[in-house]
């Protein structure tokens, strides 16, 4: 999306809030000129970036986005955190998408951060290595999946959160499978939103919309897995 989008978006979700909601805002972008009018300040050092964007919103609390499949940054996060702590006074935490768990149980214990887990179909793992919730695509469309998942880790009962977990993991091959031929899985995610009555649209190049036939295939594979249900915005 371009700037202005995310803009009227981040407007649009304080309304509906109604402060009932707290929004968080991500104003990182892979595209350098947006991101630095998003953020206002760029400096050489990760530490320093990050320093000079949170010092935009001094009173919110910052968390820095683990993404290196996306960004390239493959820091170590404890040696990161333990660092940028001192210098970024508002920082409260990160979203680490990553699979590198060695690397989050070390931001565990590099201080008093609140850590949330961004690789849904290692959700279990993340948690049970010390993520404190998580921030994903699939929790928007099979929330009820993962809040017993939640309830199974509270109470130790792991063979019961490690089939909610695979529940996921289903969905996610036969989104990856479409998302190869569409070019990108958010345009294989788009048709689950519909089905559970959320309209959000075409994808946008490069990647393209699937065929009648396809988002047929695609919608039999899906229902076969048996992780829908009637309840609106729910997957079972």
């Amino acid at each position: 999306m371009t700037k202005e989008e995310r803009q009227a978006i981040v407007e649009e979700w304080i309304k509906v809030a109604k402060g009932r909601l707290k929004v968080v805002v991500q104003v990182g972008s892979l595209h350098l000129k947006e991101s630095k009018e998003l953020s206002f300040l760029l400096k050489d050092s990760l530490i320093a970036y990050c320093k000079g964007v949170a010092s935009e919103a001094p009173t919110l609390p910052f968390y820095y986005y683990h993404l290196p499949m996306f960004t390239g940054v493959t820091l170590n996060m404890e040696d990161f955190m333990r660092k940028a702590k001192t210098q970024i006074p508002s920082l409260r935490g990160i979203k680490f998408s990553n699979q590198d768990l060695v690397d989050m149980i070390g931001v565990k214990y590099a201080g008093d951060f609140n850590i949330l887990y961004g690789t849904d179909s290692q959700l279990l793992a993340g948690m049970t290595t010390g993520a404190h919730g998580a921030i994903g695509s699939n929790y928007n469309y099979m929330p009820k999946v993962f809040i017993r998942m939640f309830k199974d880790i509270e109470v130790n009962d792991l063979e019961s959160a490690r089939k909610e977990q695979l529940k996921c993991q289903q969905l996610r091959r036969i989104i990856v499978k479409y998302g190869n031929l569409l070019g990108g899985t958010v345009a294989s995610m788009k048709p689950l939103m519909s089905l559970v009555g959320v309209d959000v649209g075409p994808p946008r190049e490069p990647m393209r919309e699937m065929t009648e036939e396809e988002t047929k295939m695609f919608l039999n594979e899906v229902k076969e897995l048996g992780v829908i249900n009637s309840d609106s915005a729910n997957f079972a």
